[in-house]
C-alpha cells in the first residue's frame, strides 16, 4: 500500500499551504503545515541548513502572530543555537535578533528585549544597514520611554537624527525621523 504522495511532494504541499495560510492570517493552519514541512525535512539533503533554519525561524514567527509568544521563543533561541552550531553568519541573525525582542516584549521581559535589540543595533553598525539601524534605535527608544528611561529615549531619537543626516537620507526620511523626535518631545511635555 504506497502512500498517494512521495514525501517531495508531501513536503513541497504543505510548504505551499503553510504560505496560504499565512497570507490569510489563518495561523494555527499555517504552524500545523509549516511543522508538518519540517518534519519531512529531516534527513532530505536537497535542502540546505541555512533554508531549513529560515523556516524555522518563520515558525516562530508564525507563533508570536498566534499570540503563542513563549512557543515562539522557545523555537526562536533554538534556532539561533543551532544557527550558531552550523556557522550561519553573525550578519544573517539581525531578524532573529528582532523576532526574539518581540518576544520577550510581550513576555515582559524587558531586559531580555534590550539585550536583543542591541545585538541587533551591533549587526546593522557592523554591516553598514542603515534601515535596520534606524528601525532599531527607534525600538530602543520606545522601549526606553516605556520604561521611564526619558534621557536615554532622548539621546536614542537624537542618535536616529544624526544617522539619517550622515547617510544623507532622502528629505521625506530625514522629515519623518525628525516628527518622530518632535513627538517625544510633545510626549515627554505631557507627562
Amino acid at each position: 500500500n504506497s502512500p498517494l504522495l512521495s514525501d517531495k511532494k508531501a513536503l513541497y504541499l504543505h510548504y505551499r499551504l503553510s504560505n496560504a495560510y499565512t497570507y490569510e492570517d489563518n495561523y494555527e493552519k499555517a504552524i500545523y503545515h509549516l511543522e508538518q514541512f519540517l518534519k519531512l525535512t529531516q534527513g532530505d539533503p536537497s535542502l540546505s541548513q541555512s533554508a531549513i533554519l529560515g523556516q524555522r525561524e518563520q515558525l516562530g514567527y508564525l507563533y508570536h502572530e498566534n499570540e503563542q509568544y513563549q512557543e515562539a521563543l522557545s523555537i526562536n533561541l533554538e534556532t539561533e543555537k543551532e544557527a550558531r552550531e552550523n556557522g550561519v553568519l553573525e550578519e544573517d541573525f539581525s531578524n532573529l535578533y528582532n523576532n526574539i525582542a518581540q518576544n520577550y516584549y510581550e513576555l515582559h521581559d524587558f531586559t531580555q528585549v534590550k539585550a536583543y535589540l542591541n545585538k541587533r543595533l551591533a549587526n546593522a553598525q557592523t554591516y553598514e544597514d542603515v534601515d535596520m539601524e534606524l528601525d532599531t534605535l527607534f525600538q530602543l527608544a520606545v522601549l526606553a520611554f516605556e520604561q521611564d528611561e526619558f534621557d536615554t529615549a532622548k539621546e536614542l531619537f537624537e542618535k536616529r537624527v544624526a544617522v539619517a543626516k550622515i547617510n544623507k537620507l532622502d528629505k521625506y526620511t530625514l522629515e519623518h525621523i525628525q516628527e518622530d523626535l518632535d513627538a517625544f518631545y510633545d510626549k515627554l511635555k505631557k507627562r
